[in-house]
Order: C-alpha cells, then sequence, then structure tokens
C-alpha cells in the first residue's frame, strides 16, 4: 500500500481506483489507515479498478451481502433474492467485472478468492511472486499480459481495441 500511495499520481494519472476488500478491521491500525487514505485519494477515479483482497475471503463476502440483504429484505420469510441483488451487497458492488485475477505465490488455484466476481471473460494469472514481492512492474506485466490474451479486447481480427 505504501508503494501504491508513493506511485498515486500514476493512479491519478491514468484514473486507477483502488479499492481494498475484506474484513478492514482486522487490519492494523497502520495498514488500515494507508488502505483508507489509497481508496480516499483514487475514489473519484472511473477509467480502472484495482481491487486489493485483504484480509478477504469469497465466503465471507457471499455471507455477509447475505447477512445485509436479509436485514433490509421487508419479507424475510420469503425474500425473492437475485443475482443482481447479491452482486449489488458484495464489497465489490460498484466495480466492474473482473477482467483480470492475480493469484500470487506460484499456486495454481484460486482459494476461495473473487469467486462470486469471476466471469467466463476473466483472464486469471498465476504468478510465482508472493505478494510482498508483487511489484507494481509485475502488476504492467499482468496487464500486459491480460491485454494480450483478453477475449473483449480482440475484435476477431487480431486487433486490438
Amino acid at each position: 500500500l505504501g508503494e501504491l500511495i508513493a506511485h498515486n499520481g500514476l493512479c491519478q494519472q491514468y484514473g486507477v481506483r483502488i479499492n481494498v476488500l475484506g474484513k478492514l478491521d482486522m487490519l492494523s491500525d497502520d495498514i488500515k489507515e494507508l488502505a483508507h487514505h489509497i481508496m480516499d485519494t483514487t475514489k473519484h477515479n472511473t477509467r480502472a479498478v484495482l481491487n486489493l483482497c485483504m484480509p478477504y475471503t469469497a465466503r465471507d463476502d457471499m455471507a455477509s451481502a447475505l447477512r445485509r440483504l436479509a436485514s433490509t429484505k421487508p419479507d424475510r420469510t420469503h425474500p425473492q433474492l437475485t443475482e443482481e441483488d447479491i452482486s449489488k451487497s458484495m464489497y465489490t458492488a460498484e466495480t466492474p467485472k473482473l477482467d483480470l485475477l492475480v493469484r500470487t505465490s506460484g499456486t495454481y488455484r484460486l482459494s476461495d478468492f473473487l469467486l462470486w466476481e469471476t466471469n467466463e471473460h476473466t483472464v486469471i494469472d498465476f504468478v510465482p511472486e508472493l505478494w510482498p514481492e508483487y511489484t507494481p512492474w509485475c502488476l504492467f506485466k499482468s496487464i500486459l499480459g491480460w491485454r494480450l490474451r483478453s477475449p473483449r479486447s480482440d475484435d476477431g481480427h487480431g486487433r486490438h481495441e
């Protein structure tokens, strides 16, 4: 988070909003403060979204979303929940569909990570670096790889948007 704040000018220049998703109350006060700072300074950026998930699990996200919905639906005995209702209650409610999922540590599994948001167009990049060693340069390589592999970025003639 410190490096992202140090390079915040790039987020502003390229319109990247940064979200830190998960149970932020479990983070130490200094990390929580950094998370809130980076989210606040990038909240008006609309070109792209970078979600950092810590501490986060998809199961907790879904359960929390359902608890929020259960407390707001007028008919709790027979709520008519839709996928859209659940999506709007997730940590990622205000973010576009997931284009790129980076899985660090060289592990080839999702590990209860953004399961609701992953879709048929999501490119998953399994990288060998552990999170602390995953630098902005590593992120650039992941984005470049996504651009080259993304089904949404190809117009069918090998040209990208």
